[in-house]
């Protein structure tokens, strides 16, 4: 288990210039500094000895809202199923959205106008928001959204976008590229499993590509905040890595919490169920207890 953490989220402990996120391990570890005279942060991840750092200059000194998030959805189409959306739609959009809903636990896949109602408040993303996400690269995009909290829920930079979504399809973005470089070296590595371990890198080290795709990654998921159900997922399937856990280590927990609180935000999204009863057949009962209780 993990052996200290501090537990506080990452983006409040920037504004509120709160020293540090340390979460101390074998694996990776995760640390947030912020200068107390100084608009700056430093982001670093440590993982066996290996430190990467981040500095972050702020943009926008203006507060997070602490309110919840509600997406403006007025002006999106309504659908009375995902398959519908995707009729009218090119092949490539259609390829798109297939990519993000499995990317996602297959949660877009809604099957009901009230539904997708429901998940467009939530941050179901538009293809202005992908076509956005793909336009950039990780590494400027995730300072860009970073730089850019203070105006969230609105994306200060174009106010037709959907910062939940964007921050979100952007974390998701980034953890693909990260298994993609993975894959390069462990063939065999799937989507959803823990960031491999220094023992299972060729000669025990990992790449100096994946060290620097770790450092973008660490900028885009402290970009998230947790509000709607689409950063809930993105974190989820960040959280996945596992990163800060000894191997074999289970980070199951705070996976299933975060996809309770996605689920709660769409109103008892049948697709989480399904993908919490495949993935985690043995921890059912902790995943409805968290529903139930959250």
């Amino acid at each position: 288990m993990k052996k200290s953490i501090t537990i506080i989220a990452a983006l409040t402990c920037i504004f509120a210039g709160i020293g540090y996120i340390n979460i101390v391990d074998q694996g990776p570890a995760i640390k947030i500094e912020q200068s107390a005279t100084k608009n700056e942060s430093k982001l670093k991840l440590e993982t066996n000895g290996l430190q990467i750092e981040t500095n972050i200059t702020q943009e926008l000194t203006s507060k997070v809202p602490k309110v919840d998030a509600v997406v403006d959805s007025s002006r999106r189409d309504v659908y009375s199923s995902f398959e519908q959306m995707l009729e009218g739609m090119s092949q490539w959009d259609k390829e798109r959205y297939l990519k993000i809903n499995n990317q996602l636990f297959g949660v877009l896949n809604f099957s009901d106008i009230d539904s997708y109602k429901t998940f467009l408040d939530q941050g179901f993303p538009s293809t202005i928001d992908i076509d956005y996400v793909e336009e950039q690269t990780r590494k400027d995009l995730s300072y860009m959204v970073f730089n850019n909290v203070g105006s969230y829920p609105n994306y200060a930079k174009d106010s037709s976008l959907n910062l939940p979504a964007v921050s979100a399809l952007n974390l998701i973005k980034n953890i693909e590229e990260l298994e993609i470089q993975i894959r390069y070296y462990l063939p065999d590595y799937k989507q959803g499993q823990p960031f491999p371990h220094t023992t299972e890198w060729p000669n025990s080290e990992y790449p100096e590509q994946i060290i620097e795709t770790l450092g973008v990654l660490n900028v885009a998921q402290a970009s998230v905040r947790q509000h709607t159900a689409i950063e809930y997922l993105a974190k989820a399937r960040y959280e996945q890595l596992s990163l800060g856990f000894e191997k074999n280590e289970s980070n199951s927990v705070a996976v299933l919490t975060l996809l309770a609180k996605a689920d709660k935000k769409l109103g008892k999204n049948s697709k989480i169920p399904e993908y919490v009863k495949q993935h985690y057949p043995t921890e059912m009962e902790t995943y409805n207890n968290l529903l139930n209780n959250l």
